[in-house]
């Protein structure tokens, strides 16, 4: 089994996934909207994904090639609720029980953020092949 040093590490790792992703669309929303790329990113650098997603995907649509589909957009809102699972839950759904269930929990819990962790680190990198696309097209 896997040791609490592996989990925290992997932890960190899929936070960073759900940040890079977040970022990423910040930037390719800067990008794709008329207008001036640093102020274009001022305006959502402190909003949260949500908001930012919904503006994204008014500018997405309105451009006569679409960078994301619908199904997309439903994956990269899943990142946030899968991003606040493991910065608010995650630790909590094994560290407060004893004996086995802890055992038990842990595994568990270890098990999804193998599956998430993978899941993110394939959005992540499809969210940057976007980013660098829209980069070179909107030439910003």
């Amino acid at each position: 089994m896997a040791g609490l040093s592996d989990f925290h590490q992997m932890l960190g790792q899929t936070v960073m996934y759900c940040q890079c992703i977040e970022h990423d669309i910040k930037m390719i929303y800067a990008g794709m909207k008329s207008g001036d790329y640093k102020e274009n990113l001022a305006t959502v650098e402190r909003e949260g994904l949500g908001p930012t997603l919904m503006l994204l995907e008014e500018v997405d649509n309105a451009q006569h090639t679409r960078f994301f589909t619908r199904d997309d957009y439903r994956l990269l809102n899943q990142v946030r609720k899968i991003r606040n699972h493991w910065v608010h839950e995650s630790y909590t759904e094994f560290l407060y029980l004893g004996g086995k269930e802890c055992e038990d929990a842990y595994k568990s819990e270890f098990s999804r953020l193998k599956d998430e962790n993978a899941k993110l680190f394939k959005l992540h990198k499809n969210v940057e092949k976007v980013r660098l696309q829209v980069m070179q097209i909107y030439k910003r």
